[in-house]
Formats: C-alpha cells, structure tokens, sequence
C-alpha cells in the first residue's frame, strides 16, 4: 500500500515536473524569438540568427565543459570508501559462515 502511494505520488510530480519543462522551453523560444527580432532590425534576419545559434553553441559548450569537470567531492569519495569498506566486511563474514558451516558439518560425520 505504502509503494503504491509513494509510487502514485512520483508519478505525479513526474507529471507536473514534465509540463514544467514543456512551458519552459517554450518560454526560452519566445525570449530567442524576441533576441532574434530585435538584433534583426538592425543586423537582418539571417545574420540575427546566425549571432543566436553561435551563443547557443557557446553557452552549450560552456555547460559541457563545466559538466566534464565535475568531480566527486570529499563527502563523496568518503562514502565511496565507506561503501567498499562495509562490502569488504560483509564479504568476509559470508565467507567465515560459509567456512564454520563446512567445518561444522564434517565434525557431524565423524
């Protein structure tokens, strides 16, 4: 019941989420229709557009720089660590299970 609703609830803030982004992009065309107009009254229309998707490209470029440098902060190299060192732990005890278990049944065959 409890996943149902939970799920229920993502479903919905996916939805409302995803109409949020339909009206932003929608508003980010009209602001580069309106650049593109205004910069066309004194450059002509096609070198408008041409002066917009060139600061689209650079402003795209800028952003994937930005994402390629993004690197895993101390916090989270620190959970990295913490995270492998209690696998290796749980690792280890289901192997000394594993081991008292096989000891424990030859000792019963004798």
């Amino acid at each position: 019941m409890r996943l149902r609703l939970l799920a229920r609830r993502m479903g919905y803030r996916a939805v409302v989420a995803g109409a949020c982004l339909m009206f932003a992009a929608a508003a980010l065309a009209m602001v580069h229709v309106a650049i593109v107009l205004a910069l066309a009254s004194q450059l002509g229309l096609v070198q408008a557009t041409l002066i917009l998707a060139a600061a689209d490209l650079l402003i795209a470029a800028l952003l994937a720089l930005l994402a390629a440098r993004d690197h895993p902060g101390p916090a989270e190299r620190e959970a990295a660590l913490l995270r492998e060192s209690a696998w290796r732990g749980l690792r280890q005890q289901v192997v000394l299970a594993g081991l008292v278990t096989t000891l424990t049944n030859l000792l019963r065959r004798r």
